[in-house]
């Protein structure tokens, strides 16, 4: 949006979704992800015991403090409040049509819950996960 890049550290992801979709916010769309085990080819997943797989719900769109504005390695605010004033444009509340208590948040990303309370999967990096839409 005509500024510098912001680096995705500013927003403390802990998964970031990787899609050929080539869709921007596709996580507004996603209900639920599923680990896909390595070695398990996806057209199988459903012959899977669902006790053996991690699921992540995506319950409902993070709303984001300062943080963002803040150069991780530096720890110096951006003085013109980026990227949420940027963001405010077109992911606050109101634009997203929320409820009028949380006209003035800015979103970006989603809060999730998992149904594997075992400690026995771990999510790694480029692991692949199964998208499920709303």
């Amino acid at each position: 949006r005509g500024l510098n890049e912001i680096p995705m550290d500013r927003f403390r992801p802990n998964i970031v979704i990787k899609t050929d979709l080539n869709e921007a916010w596709i996580e507004d769309r996603i209900s639920r992800l599923t680990l896909v085990p390595k070695g398990v080819d996806n057209l199988k997943i459903d012959t899977l015991e669902n006790n053996k797989l991690l699921t992540l719900y995506l319950t409902h769109p993070c709303a984001r403090c300062q943080i963002p504005t803040i150069d991780q390695e530096t720890g110096i605010r951006n003085k013109n409040h980026e990227p949420t004033l940027t963001l405010r444009k077109f992911r606050s509340g109101k634009r997203l049509g929320f409820e009028e208590s949380k006209h003035e948040d800015v979103f970006f990303g989603v809060n999730a819950i998992h149904d594997k309370f075992d400690a026995t999967t771990a999510i790694s990096r480029g692991d692949c996960m199964l998208a499920f839409f709303k």
